[in-house]
Parts: structure tokens; sequence; C-alpha cells
């Protein structure tokens, strides 16, 4: 995403639409991938617990109960950041205010799991998903106010990004 955005920003579209290309593979990949890994990590959980001895067990079968809330997380990026792309992609050639935010926006979806990993900062899991959802927005939100400061309205992409993706919180 930075490259694309450095590459517009400096003038060179042909090199960006050239690594647009790769990212067209890269981004269906990096979906495939995440659904593959959600069962196999639920599988590597139930396995641990299976083969843990019994005192042990209680911790990981709350580890599982944990990941639920994860997997769900995980199938929500799953779904919306090929959604978010797609829209994204259909308005390159008419509309490249709308294609540039809506790369970012699609990003920003998986941008929780990020966040999350960062132990440093406050967090609302496993107790409930909050900050997964604030986080992203404080990371849009330099992004947001510069377009509303520069262009005096909201542009329709933060609508469309609402409308999609507040549902599924």
């Amino acid at each position: 995403l930075f490259a694309q955005a450095f590459l517009v920003a400096t003038g060179r579209q042909a090199y960006h639409q050239k690594l647009g290309l790769v990212a067209a593979v890269l981004a269906p990949a990096l979906v495939v991938v995440g659904f593959m890994l959600v069962p196999t990590i639920y599988q590597s959980l139930w396995g641990a617990m299976q083969a843990a001895p019994p005192e042990a067990q209680a911790g990981i079968r709350q580890g599982l109960r944990e990941f639920d809330n994860i997997m769900l997380l995980q199938i929500r990026v799953g779904v919306l950041f090929p959604v978010l792309i797609a829209i994204g992609l259909l308005a390159r050639r008419i509309d490249s205010g709308l294609h540039k935010r809506m790369m970012f926006l699609a990003v920003a979806m998986a941008l929780p799991a990020a966040f999350d990993r960062m132990l440093w900062l406050p967090s609302s899991l496993p107790g409930g998903p909050l900050t997964t959802d604030l986080y992203p927005l404080v990371a849009l939100a330099p992004m947001f106010i510069w377009d509303v400061m520069r262009t005096r309205t909201v542009h329709r992409a933060y609508l469309i990004w609402l409308a999609i993706a507040v549902p599924t919180s």
C-alpha cells in the first residue's frame, strides 16, 4: 500500500499500474491464506487440549472460547477486505478518489490484527472487541480529517465503508 501511494504521489503512474498487477494476485492470496489459517489454528489448539494433562485442559478450553471471537473477526476481514478492494478496483478508471480511499479502507480492515499484537496498547480483548474497532478508526482519522478539511465534505468512500463495516462490527 505504501509503495502504491508513493508511486502515485511521485507521478509514477505506470509503475503504480504494474505493481497493481502484482497486488491483484497478492490480495486474493492473502484472503485464501487467512481463511486457511483460521481452522488450522483452531485444530492445533483443539489437538493441544486433547493431549494436555487434565489440569491444563481448562486453560486451553478458555483459549478456544476466546479464539472463537478472534475467528469471527478474521472471517469479517476475509469477507470485507475483498469487497472493499473490488469496489476500489471497479472505481479506478472512473473515480480515482474513490479508488484511492477504498484501497486504504480495505487495508484498514486488517489493522486490528496488528493493533491486537501491540501488547503495550490498552485492549478490550478477550472481553469484547471494542478496541479492535476503535484503533483502526484512530489510524484512519488523519486521512478522514484531511479530506474533510480540504473538501469541506465527507467523501462517499467513507460512507460506503461505514455502511459495510458498522453492521459487521
